[in-house]
């Protein structure tokens, strides 16, 4: 409980001190402003770094078995932490190096996920085909987590669904190195929210968006290999927001014969957030109404994962019960306009 304890309050201070510093680490007029963008003036976005700095320290002297997960990682979050400093990277490249690192942590895997698709289990459960899919599915959250940071609190909010599911996953499985991390990254995101929400005196950047889906998405993969008395599809229901954003998002711009590789501000969030503000000046207001309004999409995982455990027949229900909710909150919202400015 030390331990525990220790973690938070040196989070706490960390954030503290960017919140009030981190200005003289930016390089200054490299980043220029994008349409998804609603903030207002500087704010620091190296909370990620403080995420990753506590959780990572914490991990590799307690846990030395993530020792590789976390040397691979860095494929994945430094090239964040450039864009945190304000230095673009082309979206192709980050896309590359995502893939790359989430492969290279993927092959180091002892065991994969075993699917449960019948007959097709012997061209599912091929280990070449699960690399891929594994692989593509970890880019898959991490770039989820990185596109639901657009307004306050609302990724943090996610994460810590995501991990308190993992908790609790752990509990039923009396693993402790999975209740300890979850726990662990719970506080340090607890420490975070208390400064990012409602009023974002602190971000958490592309760093801590990609770490946290990166480390959410390992989890659920060691969890469910390790475990295949658990249902599959329940690894979907923790994963499912970000998850979902992205693949519903990647057909969305396609469809309207757009580069799925680049950003717009027609994301759930943002256009709650133009509906609720409607171009009014108060806008910190309307930016902390969102991460609320769509607590039904990032809350109900947790509510509904301890259903999919005693009932996994049911698992599939749910998943098609999330994804109608979302799209009636998608579909039921008037887009904002391309032009909309922050």
């Amino acid at each position: 409980m030390t331990v525990f304890i220790i973690l938070f309050i040196t989070s706490l201070l960390l954030n503290l001190s960017l919140m009030k510093w981190g200005h003289l680490l930016v390089f200054k007029n490299t980043k220029s402003n994008q349409i998804q963008d609603i903030h207002r003036g500087f704010v620091s976005r190296f909370g990620g770094l403080v995420i990753f700095l506590c959780s990572g320290f914490c991990i590799f002297f307690n846990f030395p078995e993530y020792q590789i997960f976390l040397l691979f990682s860095f494929f994945i979050v430094l090239p964040a932490l450039i864009e945190d400093l304000g230095i673009t990277i082309k979206p192709l490249i980050r896309l590359l190096l995502i893939l790359s690192g989430s492969f290279l942590i993927i092959i180091n895997f002892d065991q994969l996920p075993q699917f449960e698709f019948g007959y097709l289990n012997l061209i599912f459960n091929n280990h070449i085909f699960q690399i891929i899919f594994f692989t593509l599915a970890m880019t898959t959250v991490i770039n989820g987590q990185n596109i639901i940071d657009g307004t306050n609190g609302l990724s943090a909010l996610t994460s810590i669904t995501i991990f308190a599911s993992l908790w609790y996953t752990g509990f039923i499985l009396e693993d402790d190195n999975l209740i300890s991390i979850s726990l662990s990254i719970v506080l340090v995101l607890i420490s975070f929210l208390l400064l990012n929400f409602p009023f974002g005196k602190i971000f958490l950047g592309d760093m801590g968006s990609y770490f946290l889906g990166l480390l959410a998405a390992y989890l659920t993969i060691q969890t469910f290999a390790n475990n295949p008395q658990l249902p599959s599809w329940s690894a979907v229901i923790i994963l499912f927001y970000p998850t979902l954003e992205v693949v519903f998002s990647y057909f969305r711009k396609i469809a309207n014969h757009q580069s799925p590789f680049m950003p717009d501000n027609q994301h759930l969030h943002l256009k709650i957030y133009y509906l609720l503000s409607n171009n009014n000046p108060r806008r910190r207001l309307y930016n902390a109404l969102v991460a609320p309004f769509l607590s039904i999409i990032w809350l109900t995982p947790l509510t509904l994962l301890p259903l999919s455990f005693s009932l996994p027949h049911l698992s599939m229900i749910v998943l098609i019960t999330l994804i109608i909710i979302y799209l009636f909150f998608y579909l039921a919202i008037p887009s904002p306009h391309s032009d909309s400015k922050k």
